[in-house]
């Protein structure tokens, strides 16, 4: 009797660390599921010049889920600037005005939201160098489920740019 008591609680317990186990495995998955389901396009940064303390770059995120995705945070290697933000420009008592996003920047279901020149873009700031034209680096996104992406950032020639130009990259 003692020996099948033994042997139930046994059973009773692997079962129960077994679904733990599992359910851990699939929170691992679903940790994953933001920065797998944004689809991110049209990434770019304007060069700066040589004495520039800050950067400004640039993308386009789709979202095709049925959840809204929240982008909280995004980061450079250290040799690269000190620190990004997520900023908005907006127009206050007749001038622009550049805010950080403190919340984020919300990807709504099946929404696209575009970063570009004059609106939404991630701001660098504390450059160690100037951004080159024609250069890249790498620029990490992290989500509110603490997923993350990195992107290749290709930085394009604004030197021949008239005014009515087009500001997004060719």
């Amino acid at each position: 009797m003692k020996l099948l008591v033994l042997v139930s609680l046994f059973t009773i317990f692997t079962l129960t660390f077994a679904d733990h186990a599992q359910a851990r495995s699939q929170s691992k998955v679903l940790k994953q599921e933001m920065a797998q389901l944004i689809v991110v396009d049209k990434v770019w940064a304007r060069e700066t010049f040589a004495m520039a303390r800050s950067g400004a770059a640039y993308a386009s995120f789709s979202n095709p889920s049925d959840s809204n995705i929240i982008l909280v945070a995004a980061k450079v290697d250290e040799s690269i600037a000190s620190m990004v933000e997520i900023h908005e420009t907006n127009m206050v008592n007749g001038m622009m005005r550049m805010q950080e996003l403190e919340d984020g920047l919300m990807i709504s279901a099946g929404q696209t939201v575009s970063m570009e020149p004059g609106g939404k873009h991630f701001m660098i700031m504390g450059l160690k160098g100037p951004f080159i034209a024609e250069n890249q680096f790498s620029l990490t996104l992290e989500f509110s489920d603490g997923s993350n992406k990195t992107l290749e950032v290709g930085i394009q020639d604004m030197s021949n740019r008239r005014a009515g130009d087009s500001n997004k990259p060719n």
